[in-house]
Order: structure tokens, then sequence, then C-alpha cells
């Protein structure tokens, strides 16, 4: 039995707009799989899968595993698994908080929503519709933070062409790009360790603002694990560095040119004094 249809109230960016793929993956067999405990072992293995980093998972997924395996491509999941490769010592994350969000995703773009409010799932939805729904309220919040920010810092550290790397960190933002700025992985890091989880920030974080997208850009944690594209502009495009250097080759000079100075005025008051 299949529960997608094209008649969907969201309205999904890439690769979730692929209406054959969700065909095949929302089937009766698969929410089951999902949503209840006894498919948890199964998820378990299948999110440590190799094939997740794979272009390719047909010649290495069983068949009836083939659109699970893409549903986690989908939502990043190498990513993922790179971090927990090569986390740094004494970060100890789990994955309580990805199967979670599996079964939020699963049911928003397989149109199940009941089982949104059934599993207790609202905030973890609200998580995955930032990421992947077409125009996300949250989402915009966060990517003017993003913008307001980075355009500050391309002022000060002298970035050339600072419009263009702010359009383009626009359309990266806005998730109409092939790389995109706001990923899981941002989620899972903030979300996934033992001492960060999404429960505490729910609790002790979110009814201090309006909105999720409003906390979230008002979390430094959070907005740290987002600055790649200011960190590496800075440092490839920065005239800042050439700046200071032409500086620091100017206050040379002027020292230089001061000793010089202050020799030949020694030297004049010297024939000064000895004319008078």
């Amino acid at each position: 039995m299949a529960y997608h249809s094209t008649e969907n109230n969201f309205k999904w960016l890439s690769p979730f707009n692929d209406h054959n793929k969700l065909a095949i993956l929302c089937t009766e067999d698969n929410r089951q799989l999902i949503m209840h405990r006894s498919g948890i072992p199964l998820l378990q293995r299948l999110f440590q899968h190799q094939a997740l980093c794979w272009p390719e998972i047909e010649r290495h997924v069983p068949s009836r595993h083939i659109a699970l395996v893409w549903f986690m491509q989908a939502l990043q999941y190498c990513e993922v698994n790179h971090v927990l490769n090569w986390k740094k010592p004494g970060i100890q994350y789990n994955r309580t908080f990805q199967i979670l969000i599996t079964r939020a995703a699963f049911a928003l773009v397989c149109q199940q929503t009941n089982d949104i409010a059934l599993y207790g799932l609202m905030k973890y939805a609200d998580l995955f519709r930032m990421l992947f729904e077409d125009n996300n309220n949250d989402r915009s919040t966060i990517c003017q933070q993003i913008r307001n920010t980075n355009k500050d810092l391309f002022q000060r550290c002298h970035a050339d062409k600072p419009g263009d790397k702010l359009r383009l960190l626009s359309k990266m933002c806005s998730g109409h790009s092939t790389v995109r700025l706001i990923r899981m992985i941002a989620f899972f890091q903030r979300f996934a360790s033992d001492c960060n989880t999404l429960h505490d920030f729910i609790i002790n974080i979110l009814p201090q603002y309006s909105s999720f997208g409003e906390a979230l850009s008002n979390d430094i944690y959070f907005m740290n694990l987002l600055s790649n594209y200011l960190i590496s502009t800075i440092n490839s495009d920065s005239r800042l560095q050439e700046i200071i250097l032409k500086t620091r080759f100017h206050l040379q000079l002027f020292s230089i040119t001061a000793v010089k100075l202050q020799r030949q005025l020694d030297e004049a008051n010297m024939l000064a004094s000895i004319t008078y």
C-alpha cells in the first residue's frame, strides 16, 4: 500500500520533489519499519551502511531496502557518519535524534501527518521543514541573521566583491542551490550530543523567542556550525592581510626614514652650533 500522492500541502526542495522516488518509499511496510520500535535495529544498521556515501546504491543494497537508503542519502546521513567517525575526543553523539527526525521526515513527505502528533515529532518536523520546505519562514529568519553577520565581517575584513558573495550566500541559504548552507549535519551536531539535546533546547531556550528560527539564529553554537562559507571566504578573498602587511611595511619605512632624518638633523644642529 502506497501513501504518497502528488497532492501535497507542502512544496519540497530537491530531492524530496521527486514523486517517483517518494511513491516507492511511502509504503505501509516502510512506515511500520520507521515508526515502530521493532524497526530500530534495521534503521541503525542502515544508518551506518557505507552505501549512504555511494552514488550507485542498487549494486550494494538489497532491493527491498533501496528506497530507504535513498531516503537516508537524501537526508544527508553520509555527512552525519563522517562526523561520527571523526568526532573530537570527549564529544558523545547518539542516534536517537537521527531516528526521530527520520520518522518526522517520513511522516511529512509521505503525508502521514497524524504520525507527527502520535509520536511527538512536532519539533523534529520543524527542523526537517527548515531544511527541505521550499519556502520556510524559520529558514528565512536564520538566513537573514547569517547575511547580516557575513555582510558586517566582509566589510571589516575587506573581502573582494562583497555584493556577489552575499548574493551567492542568499542562494545557498534559500536551498535553491546544489550547495546548501543549512544542512542536516548542523542540526545533528547541535542536538544529537548527550549534553545538548533538542529537548533541552525546547525547554530552556525556545520559550525566550517568538519562533524556532529566531531561537536558532540567536544560538551561538548553532550559528558557528554554519560559518564555513564565511571562514573560507575570508581566508581566500579578504584583503585584510595584504593591508596589514603593507601597513607594517610602510611603518618600517617610516622608522628607517626617521632614523636617517634624525642623523641629518643632528648634523645640521652641530654645524649650526659651530657656526654660531
